[in-house]
């Protein structure tokens, strides 16, 4: 079994660990006496149930970014969230509990204004966690987190509609 070594400089509430090895692994703090529960594991998806945006154009709604469905077309695939013209459009969902949030894979829809996903944040319980701001519009990103926490937001920084076809969250649930 590998030892591990602690790297607390991600956040107070996330641990990165490293093996001796060298190979990276996670771990959080896990129980109410403050306990570090240490462990070797590769972070699974996490799972929301409940969501919220803006606005919702063309019946688009927040639950389309949680389905499972992550199908880059927005009107065949029927899986995308769209907002309407709005300042700084968000969407946010509830995870089923607390987690580490360890990265985010975040799918923009590209069969049309593939744009409109750019330059926007992910917060996790209003928290900064990550920016994406390219030049090229991208298919499929991953965001690196850290943060423990149990609401996610996305925040476009553009005054534009937001379009989103899939939001799938990846770490470790507390317990």
């Amino acid at each position: 079994m590998p030892r591990f070594l602690l790297d607390a400089r991600c956040c107070a509430s996330c641990l990165t660990l490293r093996s001796t090895t060298g190979k990276p692994s996670w771990g959080a703090i896990a129980d109410q006496q403050s306990e570090f529960y240490m462990y070797n594991a590769t972070p699974q998806r996490l799972h929301f149930f409940n969501c919220s945006q803006i606005s919702a154009a063309y019946s688009a709604f927040c639950t389309r970014a949680m389905d499972n469905n992550t199908n880059t077309h927005f009107f065949d695939g029927g899986s995308c969230i769209h907002t309407n013209n709005e300042i700084k459009p968000w969407w946010e969902a509830d995870l089923a509990q607390t987690a580490v949030i360890v990265y985010a894979t975040i799918y923009n829809r590209i069969d049309m204004s593939p744009e409109r996903l750019n330059n926007f944040e992910i917060l996790v319980d209003n928290v900064f966690c990550g920016r994406v701001n390219v030049t090229q519009h991208f298919v499929v990103t991953n965001v690196t987190c850290g943060l423990t926490g149990s609401k996610v937001r996305l925040v476009s920084q553009l005054t534009e509609h937001l379009t989103m076809c899939e939001f799938e969250p990846y770490g470790f649930y507390i317990q």
